[in-house]
C-alpha cells in the first residue's frame, strides 16, 4: 500500500459513500500511507529551497539574509505549526473529520493484538498460507 493508492481510494470510494448532510468521524491508525503530509516537516538534511517553500506556505517570514538551516528550523519550531495530512484535508473538504489513534495502542486498535499474535506464532519469513492461518487464529483469540 502506498499513500497515493490509499488517498485515491479514500477520496473516490470511501468519502463518496458517506452522507453529505452529516459530519462523520473517520478513525485511522498512524500507518505511513494514512499519514502523508501536505508539506513534509523539515530536518537539517532538507534543502534550503525546501525551507523557504515551507516557510512561505505557512506564512512565516523568511529572514534576510537567509540564516543557516539550524536557525531557520528553530524559527519554524517556534511557529508551532501542526502537521497537515492529505487525507485529513480530503475529509475536511467533504465536511468530515479524521481522528488518529495513538501509535500501537491495542486497546483502541485491536488489530495490533492480532499482529502481535501473528508475530509470536509465525515461523515463516514470508506472507504464506500459515500467516493467513495465524491471522484467523489471532482474530478468534
Amino acid at each position: 500500500m502506498t499513500g497515493e493508492i490509499f488517498e485515491n481510494w479514500f477520496g473516490t470510494k470511501l468519502l463518496q459513500n458517506f452522507p453529505r448532510d452529516k459530519k462523520c468521524v473517520i478513525v485511522l491508525d498512524n500507518a505511513s500511507y494514512h499519514s502523508r503530509q501536505v508539506i513534509k516537516f523539515l530536518t537539517l538534511r532538507s534543502s534550503l529551497k525546501d525551507f523557504i517553500n515551507f516557510m512561505q506556505y505557512h506564512k512565516i517570514s523568511v529572514p534576510h539574509p537567509i540564516p543557516i538551516k539550524a536557525a531557520m528550523l528553530q524559527i519554524i519550531r517556534n511557529a508551532n505549526i501542526n502537521k497537515t495530512y492529505i487525507v485529513d484535508e480530503l475529509a475536511t473538504s467533504y465536511g468530515h473529520e479524521v481522528l488518529r489513534l495513538p501509535r500501537y495502542h491495542c486497546v483502541l486498535n485491536p488489530i495490533e493484538l492480532v499482529w502481535a499474535y501473528v508475530r509470536k506464532n509465525n515461523t515463516t519469513p514470508t506472507l504464506s498460507a500459515s500467516v493467513c492461518d495465524h491471522l484467523r487464529e489471532g482474530v478468534q483469540t
